[in-house]
């Protein structure tokens, strides 16, 4: 997956980053879901990548992700009541 554009910083989100999870119809292809960006996620492999919502919230419950940074609400609330678990940087 060398052609994901790294991240420049973790610690905010252009407005115009977009969902860099795999889709779930990608199969053995990388197509990004391509929804609006709102966290940074570290799911384990070195790298942390923005996500949308729903796919930062599937890979924090279902993967064993941790949170980086986020601009949504719903997040910050499950990362302050430890909900899900928080890397610091």
């Amino acid at each position: 997956m060398s052609d994901i554009p790294l991240l420049t910083s973790l610690t905010s989100l252009p407005k115009d980053q977009r969902c860099q999870e795999a889709s779930s119809m990608s199969g053995n292809r990388y197509f990004a879901c391509g929804a609006p960006a709102v966290a940074i996620i570290d799911n384990g492999d070195q790298r942390p990548y923005a996500m949308c919502y729903q796919c930062a919230v599937h890979n924090l419950r279902n993967r064993g992700a941790s949170a980086i940074y986020t601009t949504d609400d719903n997040l910050r609330k499950m990362m302050a009541d430890g909900t899900v678990k928080v890397k610091k940087v």
